[in-house]
C-alpha cells in the first residue's frame, strides 16, 4: 500500500512530519458524499410530495398587484400555528368546479368584518391595506362576525375577486397553506 507523507527538512535531513492514508481519505470522502446524497434525496421527497412546500400557479387576477397571472408560488402546508390577518392563504373552494383558491385573511374567528365608503372595517377599525395599490374595496358589505372555526378572506383586487362577499366564510379546514414567496418568473421572486 502506497502512502504520501509529508516531510520537513533540517540541518540533520529529513524529518517526516505527518503520514496521509490516501485509502481513509478517499472512503471518508465517499461517506460525506454518501451522507450528503442521503439528505438531499430525503429533502427532495418531502419537498416533492409537499410535506414541506407546494407549489401552485396563480390562474386569475384577483389577487393583484400582488400577485399577477402566471406567478408561481411556494405554499408551506397548514402548520398548527394559527392563521392570522393579513396573511396569503390557498384553500379548497368552496364553489363547485373550483380546485383551488389564492386569497388574503383579512378576519378571523371573532372578529367583527364590514366594508363601507370603498374600506374595510375590522372591529370598526379601518384598515390600512397598502398591498391594494390604487384599488378601493367596492359595495356595502353588513357587519358580519367570523364563526369559530372560520375565516373571512378578500382578493387584493377587490374589484375583481370573487371571495368571501360572495361564497361566505371559509372553514379552517378547507385550508390547504399559506403562501409565502413567489419563485417565477425571476422578475417577480420576492417574500409575501
Amino acid at each position: 500500500m502506497h502512502r504520501s507523507a509529508d516531510w520537513a527538512h533540517t540541518r540533520r535531513g529529513r524529518v517526516l512530519t505527518k503520514v496521509r492514508d490516501p485509502l481513509s481519505l478517499r472512503l471518508r470522502t465517499k461517506l460525506l458524499i454518501l451522507v450528503a446524497m442521503a439528505v438531499f434525496a430525503t429533502l427532495l421527497v418531502l419537498v416533492l410530495d409537499g410535506t414541506l412546500v407546494r407549489f401552485f400557479s396563480i390562474p386569475s387576477g384577483s389577487m393583484e398587484p400582488t400577485l399577477m397571472v402566471g406567478d408561481r408560488i411556494l405554499v408551506t402546508p397548514r402548520a398548527p400555528t394559527p392563521i392570522k390577518r393579513g396573511e396569503v392563504i390557498v384553500f379548497r373552494s368552496l364553489v363547485p368546479g373550483d380546485e383551488v383558491l389564492i386569497k388574503r385573511v383579512v378576519a378571523v374567528a371573532g372578529d367583527t368584518v364590514e366594508v363601507h365608503g370603498g374600506a374595510l372595517y375590522v372591529n370598526g377599525v379601518r384598515q390600512r391595506e397598502s398591498y391594494l395599490g390604487d384599488s378601493v374595496t367596492e359595495g356595502v358589505f353588513p357587519s358580519t362576525t367570523v364563526q369559530p372555526g372560520y375565516l373571512f378572506v378578500l382578493g387584493d383586487n377587490r374589484t375583481n375577486s370573487d371571495d368571501s362577499r360572495i361564497f361566505g366564510q371559509v372553514p379552517t379546514s378547507a385550508v390547504v397553506g399559506r403562501a409565502y414567496a413567489v419563485w417565477w418568473p425571476l422578475w417577480h421572486i420576492r417574500l409575501l
